[in-house]
């Protein structure tokens, strides 16, 4: 059965909060590509490496936060997510995310966020 794209966010979202890497790769297609300000990565293992090596690694116990800026806004195969998180030693208040979604898998993803340390 086909997952909706609010289906794949929310398992990738849960994936992410408990940095369960094998699940989170699990929500990419073989070819994703995904793009940020730190470059582009194309397949799983260089998707898994970036987000396990950068993203996840400066941003120790990841939590979500409700900001009045966030937003979620889906259509067809499309999402658009601006959202806010904050960690034991970092904030982010306003990132961006595009999805785009092929066969129930995360088959293009764009990001964008600034990684502010508390200290």
């Amino acid at each position: 059965m086909a997952r909706t794209a609010r289906q794949i966010l929310h398992h990738h979202n849960k994936a992410v909060l408990s940095k369960n890497y094998k699940e989170i790769i699990s929500d990419y297609a073989e070819d994703a590509l995904l793009i940020t300000p730190d470059g582009a990565f194309k397949g799983k293992r260089a998707i898994r490496d970036f987000l396990k090596n950068n993203f996840l690694k400066k941003m120790p116990n990841i939590k979500f936060i409700k900001a009045s800026n966030n937003f979620l806004l889906i259509e067809e195969d499309t999402l658009l997510v601006r959202w806010s998180a904050e960690s034991d030693i970092a904030t982010i208040s306003n990132g961006v995310d595009t999805f785009i979604f092929k066969d129930s898998k995360i088959w293009r993803q764009t990001g964008c966020f600034n990684i502010v340390s508390k200290k």
